[in-house]
């Protein structure tokens, strides 16, 4: 496993479950990613890991994984801005 694959297991961690966690919290992830791809772990099989370590601890490795920050107001304006504006399900109910 190498540091390239718990950079990108930390951008998987960040875009699929919303974890924002340091490289060695990530590296699980890589490591099973690893597994899969070498068939210790079939794909029939159920795999829980452990994440810790948040990514505050090392912000640097998260440039490196995902690039620059960008910046915000802390207001929901920017933010429908910048993500698009929410959609209230309980509007959209029958």
């Amino acid at each position: 496993m190498t540091d390239d694959d718990i950079l990108d297991a930390e951008t998987v961690l960040g875009q699929t479950e919303g974890i924002y966690a340091e490289p060695a919290g990530a590296a699980p992830i890589a490591g099973i990613r690893r597994a899969r791809e070498q068939g210790i772990i079939s794909s029939d099989e159920s795999v829980v890991a452990v994440v810790t370590g948040m990514g505050l601890k090392d912000t640097a490795g998260a440039k490196r994984a995902v690039g620059d920050v960008t910046r915000i107001e802390p207001t929901l304006d920017d933010v429908e801005a910048r993500y698009g504006a929410a959609k209230n399900e309980m509007e959209h109910s029958p």
